[in-house]
């Protein structure tokens, strides 16, 4: 009797870590096939880039980097064999509305936010193989072009690490995932911030990945449900409006620059209107002095 309720747990065990393997397994290839991008197999237009611009955009590269970084820092040679690393490239999708908070209380889902335009983004390596920058690319009228390049935050390096991705994943949320049916990068311009955007069976769910603390307090790597994400944006949201940091420079936003041009405005008037008045006032008592003397 006991061996054969032994025998009926051991079952039990030996199903349920397949099981978790399974679904740890499940994830782990969600990843890859949204993921993991084969510039090979991409568009052509990309392969076009890497045959025909790749050489003359990596030497405009070495040579900014070298006469800026290289200058400033003191140390040329960190910066010299550049070349780009194709097989880590990766894609950050744009939103079709920066106004996240107020589209998401609108739809009650994020995901439509998330447009089909995105920008592709190559990790740069120097002579001794050390990733120091990306460089975007930008699709223009079907061909792909040389965008702005610098060097890589540290924090946004997961973004090609799909090890990294997978890791992060599995080892935190696995529970919560039980199919991930879409995954990808995206940058909130407004909020300065890179996240993951991930659509599982079980829900939407958003990891930033590097987030400006002027601007939001979400924390990075941390996995929110979407309505969770918006609800920590909307405590020091204000979209529409701009933020400005503590150097007074202005983050995001037009509504400062509006104002601003409309008190401008309404100080023009006021002070235009008190010359006039002044004026009047001299000229009337001009006219009276004139009268009573003639």
């Amino acid at each position: 009797m006991f061996k054969k309720f032994f025998s009926i747990y051991i079952f039990v065990l030996v199903l349920f870590a397949c099981s978790i393997t399974a679904m740890a397994t499940d994830i782990h290839s969600s990843i890859n096939s949204e993921m993991t991008t084969d510039v090979d197999k991409n568009e052509s237009s990309i392969a076009d880039f890497f045959k025909n611009h790749a050489d003359s955009a990596i030497e405009k590269i070495e040579d900014d980097f070298v006469s800026f970084y290289g200058e400033m820092e003191n140390n040329k040679n960190f910066y010299t064999g550049l070349s780009f690393i194709p097989d880590l490239s990766y894609k950050v999708y744009t939103l079709n509305n920066e106004n996240v908070v107020t589209k998401y209380n609108q739809s009650g889902v994020f995901g439509n936010n998330i447009s089909e335009n995105y920008i592709f983004k190559i990790p740069i390596q120097n002579s001794v193989g050390q990733i120091i920058g990306v460089a975007s690319l930008y699709n223009v009228d079907g061909k792909y072009i040389l965008g702005e390049y610098g060097k890589i935050n540290e924090k946004e390096m997961i973004l090609f690490d799909i090890t990294a991705i997978k890791d992060s994943l599995c080892s935190t949320k696995t529970n919560i995932f039980s199919s991930i049916e879409n995954i990808k990068a995206f940058v909130m311009n407004e909020y300065n911030t890179y996240a993951l955007y991930i659509e599982s069976s079980d829900g939407e769910y958003i990891m930033p990945i590097s987030s400006d603390n002027d601007v939001t307090t979400l924390s990075e790597n941390e996995i929110y449900t979407t309505a969770d994400f918006v609800k920590v944006l909307q405590k020091n949201s204000r979209e529409g409006e701009a933020v400005i940091n503590e150097k007074g420079e202005i983050l995001y936003g037009a509504a400062y620059i509006e104002n601003n041009s409309s008190i401008n405005k309404n100080m023009t008037l006021m002070i235009f209107s008190i010359l006039a008045i002044l004026i009047l006032v001299i000229v009337i008592k001009k006219y009276k002095l004139f009268t009573k003397n003639n």
